[in-house]
C-alpha cells in the first residue's frame, strides 16, 4: 500500500514568503513529489496535522485543493492496482503513471 504525505516544500521560498505545498509519497524505493498547486507561508502550515491552520483567510478551500489532489491520486493508483500493472521501472509502467499525473 502507498501512503500519500502532504507536505510544505521548505527549500524553495517564493519572493511573497510562501511556499508550495506538495504531497510525497514512494512507488519501488522512488521518491515521488507532486505539486498541489497551493502555496502558503510557512506559519500558516500546520506540520502534525498537515493541514492549512485556519489563519489563513481562504483555509477551507485550500485545504479542499490538497485533499482533491491526493483524491487523484489515490483514483490513479486504484485503477493500477486493479489493472493488474505493476508500477516497476521509469521505463514501465511508473512512467506510464508518471506522465499520467502530469496533467493533474
Amino acid at each position: 500500500m502507498i501512503t500519500l504525505t502532504t507536505c510544505l516544500r521548505r527549500d524553495y521560498v517564493k519572493r511573497g514568503g510562501k511556499s508550495l505545498v506538495i504531497i510525497r509519497f514512494w512507488i519501488n524505493k522512488e521518491r515521488i513529489e507532486l505539486q498541489t498547486r497551493v502555496d502558503i507561508q510557512a506559519k500558516h502550515w500546520d506540520p502534525n496535522k498537515k493541514i492549512v491552520r485556519k489563519g489563513e483567510k481562504n483555509a477551507k478551500d485550500l485545504n479542499l485543493l490538497i485533499q482533491q489532489s491526493k483524491d487523484r491520486i489515490n483514483k490513479i493508483l486504484i485503477k493500477y492496482r486493479l489493472s493488474e500493472i505493476e508500477l516497476t521501472s521509469w521505463r514501465g509502467s511508473l512512467k506510464n503513471f508518471l506522465l499520467i499525473l502530469q496533467g493533474f
